[in-house]
């Protein structure tokens, strides 16, 4: 998890390990892709946000499915536009 505390959006980047594997950015629902060891992966975190990437070595539905809904919940609205207030959700 990578957490930006800033006002404005961030590229950020890391450094994939010794395992070739494809690359999941679960905030936004995006299979950024297959990566080998030792490469540079870089993303975008919103200001104020954060992004959570994943390593996989494969997929099966649940995961599908898991992405494609934080897709939907990411694509139309940035989490800018969501309250900073805090709620318990029923």
């Amino acid at each position: 998890m990578v957490v930006n505390r800033g006002d404005t959006d961030q590229m950020s980047e890391v450094m994939t390990n010794d395992t070739s594997r494809s690359f999941l950015n679960l905030g936004n629902g995006i299979n950024m892709g297959y990566f080998e060891p030792n490469q540079k992966l870089s993303f975008n975190v919103e200001a104020n946000g954060c992004s959570v990437i994943l390593a996989v070595n494969g997929f099966d539905q649940e995961l599908e499915d898991l992405m494609t809904e934080m897709k939907n919940m990411t694509t139309d609205k940035p989490l800018s536009l969501y309250s900073n207030d805090w709620k318990v959700l029923e």
